[in-house]
Protein backbone atom coordinates (compact mmCIF):
# COMPACT_ATOMS: atom_id res chain seq x y z
CA UNK A 1 0.00 0.00 0.00
CA UNK A 2 2.98 2.27 0.49
CA UNK A 3 6.69 2.15 1.28
CA UNK A 4 5.93 2.50 5.00
CA UNK A 5 5.98 -0.86 6.84
CA UNK A 6 5.48 0.31 10.42
CA UNK A 7 1.74 0.90 10.53
CA UNK A 8 -1.31 -1.35 10.75
CA UNK A 9 -2.23 -3.10 7.51
CA UNK A 10 1.12 -2.33 5.91
CA UNK A 11 2.95 -4.10 8.72
CA UNK A 12 0.75 -7.19 8.29
CA UNK A 13 1.34 -7.20 4.53
CA UNK A 14 5.08 -6.59 4.95
CA UNK A 15 5.36 -9.49 7.40
CA UNK A 16 3.32 -11.77 5.14
CA UNK A 17 5.64 -11.06 2.21
CA UNK A 18 8.84 -11.31 4.33
CA UNK A 19 9.44 -7.56 3.91
CA UNK A 20 10.03 -7.99 0.15
CA UNK A 21 9.10 -4.48 -0.90
CA UNK A 22 7.66 -4.15 -4.38
CA UNK A 23 8.77 -0.86 -5.89
CA UNK A 24 7.58 1.20 -8.83
CA UNK A 25 9.97 2.64 -11.35
CA UNK A 26 8.53 5.53 -13.35
CA UNK A 27 8.79 6.09 -17.10
CA UNK A 28 12.21 7.78 -16.59
CA UNK A 29 13.62 4.82 -14.65
CA UNK A 30 13.41 6.65 -11.29
CA UNK A 31 12.22 4.91 -8.13
CA UNK A 32 8.80 6.25 -7.11
CA UNK A 33 8.98 7.47 -3.49
CA UNK A 34 5.23 7.89 -3.01
CA UNK A 35 3.56 5.02 -4.90
CA UNK A 36 -0.02 5.88 -3.94
CA UNK A 37 0.30 9.47 -5.17
CA UNK A 38 2.08 8.27 -8.32
CA UNK A 39 -0.65 5.72 -9.11
CA UNK A 40 -3.32 8.35 -8.49
CA UNK A 41 -1.53 10.66 -10.92
CA UNK A 42 -1.47 7.83 -13.46
CA UNK A 43 -5.23 7.36 -12.85
CA UNK A 44 -4.70 3.77 -11.68
CA UNK A 45 -5.97 4.64 -8.20
CA UNK A 46 -8.72 7.12 -7.40
CA UNK A 47 -8.20 10.14 -5.23
CA UNK A 48 -10.50 9.39 -2.35
CA UNK A 49 -12.36 12.30 -0.88
CA UNK A 50 -13.44 11.36 2.62
CA UNK A 51 -15.96 13.74 4.13
CA UNK A 52 -16.56 13.59 7.85
CA UNK A 53 -19.96 14.85 8.88
CA UNK A 54 -20.15 16.64 12.20
CA UNK A 55 -23.18 15.51 14.11
CA UNK A 56 -24.09 15.78 17.77
CA UNK A 57 -25.33 12.30 18.72
CA UNK A 58 -25.51 13.03 22.43
CA UNK A 59 -29.31 13.43 22.47
CA UNK A 60 -29.83 10.13 20.64
CA UNK A 61 -27.29 8.20 22.67
CA UNK A 62 -27.71 9.89 26.07
CA UNK A 63 -29.41 6.89 27.68
CA UNK A 64 -26.72 4.53 26.35
CA UNK A 65 -23.70 6.66 27.27
CA UNK A 66 -22.54 4.45 30.16
CA UNK A 67 -22.92 1.30 28.06
CA UNK A 68 -20.93 2.88 25.24
CA UNK A 69 -18.10 3.73 27.64
CA UNK A 70 -18.19 0.23 29.14
CA UNK A 71 -18.09 -1.42 25.69
CA UNK A 72 -15.41 0.92 24.37
CA UNK A 73 -17.55 2.01 21.44
CA UNK A 74 -20.83 1.70 19.60
CA UNK A 75 -22.60 -1.63 19.24
CA UNK A 76 -25.23 -2.47 16.60
CA UNK A 77 -28.11 -1.05 18.64
CA UNK A 78 -26.35 2.33 18.75
CA UNK A 79 -25.67 2.21 15.02
CA UNK A 80 -29.38 1.57 14.45
CA UNK A 81 -30.27 4.61 16.57
CA UNK A 82 -27.95 6.80 14.51
CA UNK A 83 -29.14 5.30 11.20
CA UNK A 84 -32.70 6.26 12.03
CA UNK A 85 -31.83 9.85 12.99
CA UNK A 86 -33.73 12.09 10.56
CA UNK A 87 -31.40 15.00 11.38
CA UNK A 88 -28.26 12.99 10.59
CA UNK A 89 -29.74 11.55 7.39
CA UNK A 90 -30.77 15.02 6.22
CA UNK A 91 -27.14 16.11 6.61
CA UNK A 92 -25.95 13.09 4.60
CA UNK A 93 -28.47 13.69 1.80
CA UNK A 94 -27.54 17.38 1.68
CA UNK A 95 -23.84 16.45 1.35
CA UNK A 96 -24.64 14.01 -1.48
CA UNK A 97 -26.63 16.66 -3.34
CA UNK A 98 -23.87 19.25 -2.80
CA UNK A 99 -21.35 16.79 -4.26
CA UNK A 100 -23.54 16.17 -7.30
CA UNK A 101 -23.91 19.94 -7.82
CA UNK A 102 -20.12 20.32 -7.97
CA UNK A 103 -19.01 20.19 -11.65
CA UNK A 104 -15.83 18.38 -10.63
CA UNK A 105 -17.87 15.48 -9.25
CA UNK A 106 -20.67 13.76 -11.05
CA UNK A 107 -20.92 10.45 -9.19
CA UNK A 108 -21.21 9.61 -5.52
CA UNK A 109 -20.51 6.23 -3.98
CA UNK A 110 -22.08 6.02 -0.52
CA UNK A 111 -20.90 3.59 2.14
CA UNK A 112 -23.96 3.29 4.36
CA UNK A 113 -24.05 2.08 7.97
CA UNK A 114 -26.51 -0.79 7.46
CA UNK A 115 -28.94 -2.31 4.98
CA UNK A 116 -31.70 -0.26 6.59
CA UNK A 117 -29.58 2.87 6.17
CA UNK A 118 -29.24 2.16 2.44
CA UNK A 119 -33.01 2.05 2.06
CA UNK A 120 -33.56 5.19 4.16
CA UNK A 121 -31.04 7.17 2.09
CA UNK A 122 -32.52 5.89 -1.18
CA UNK A 123 -36.01 7.05 -0.13
CA UNK A 124 -34.75 10.45 1.05
CA UNK A 125 -32.80 10.97 -2.17
CA UNK A 126 -35.88 10.04 -4.22
CA UNK A 127 -37.88 12.69 -2.33
CA UNK A 128 -35.17 15.19 -3.38
CA UNK A 129 -35.43 14.03 -7.02
CA UNK A 130 -32.13 12.13 -7.03
CA UNK A 131 -32.14 8.65 -8.53
CA UNK A 132 -30.05 6.11 -6.66
CA UNK A 133 -29.68 2.37 -6.32
CA UNK A 134 -28.53 0.18 -3.46
CA UNK A 135 -26.21 -2.80 -3.31
CA UNK A 136 -26.29 -4.99 -0.21
CA UNK A 137 -25.53 -8.63 0.57
CA UNK A 138 -29.04 -9.71 -0.49
CA UNK A 139 -28.90 -7.95 -3.86
CA UNK A 140 -28.98 -10.49 -6.70
CA UNK A 141 -25.86 -10.84 -8.82
CA UNK A 142 -27.84 -9.66 -11.85
CA UNK A 143 -29.01 -6.47 -10.07
CA UNK A 144 -25.52 -5.82 -8.70
CA UNK A 145 -23.97 -6.06 -12.15
CA UNK A 146 -26.71 -3.89 -13.71
CA UNK A 147 -26.45 -1.15 -11.06
CA UNK A 148 -22.64 -1.14 -11.04
CA UNK A 149 -22.60 -0.92 -14.86
CA UNK A 150 -25.08 2.01 -14.76
CA UNK A 151 -22.90 3.74 -12.15
CA UNK A 152 -19.67 3.21 -14.09
CA UNK A 153 -21.30 4.37 -17.34
CA UNK A 154 -22.56 7.55 -15.70
CA UNK A 155 -26.25 6.63 -16.09
CA UNK A 156 -26.61 6.37 -12.31
CA UNK A 157 -25.26 9.23 -10.21
CA UNK A 158 -25.58 7.72 -6.71
CA UNK A 159 -24.81 4.16 -5.70
CA UNK A 160 -25.48 3.30 -2.06
CA UNK A 161 -23.64 0.30 -0.67
CA UNK A 162 -23.42 -1.66 2.53
CA UNK A 163 -20.92 -4.45 3.03
CA UNK A 164 -20.38 -5.29 -0.67
CA UNK A 165 -18.14 -2.75 -2.41
CA UNK A 166 -14.73 -2.20 -0.85
CA UNK A 167 -11.47 -0.33 -1.51
CA UNK A 168 -10.90 -2.67 -4.48
CA UNK A 169 -13.99 -1.40 -6.32
CA UNK A 170 -12.96 -0.17 -9.76
CA UNK A 171 -14.89 2.78 -11.21
CA UNK A 172 -12.42 4.77 -13.34
CA UNK A 173 -14.78 7.73 -13.95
Amino acid sequence: RSNETSGGDNRVLATYFDYNLMSIIDENGVLVEKPIEYLQGQRVLARLEHNTISFDASEILKESYTRILDNGGLDLSHVDMLVESSHRNKIIVTKIIEALDDPARDHVLVFASSINHCEILKILLKIEGVESETIVSGTSQESREKNIAKFKDGKLKVLINFGVLTTGFDAPK
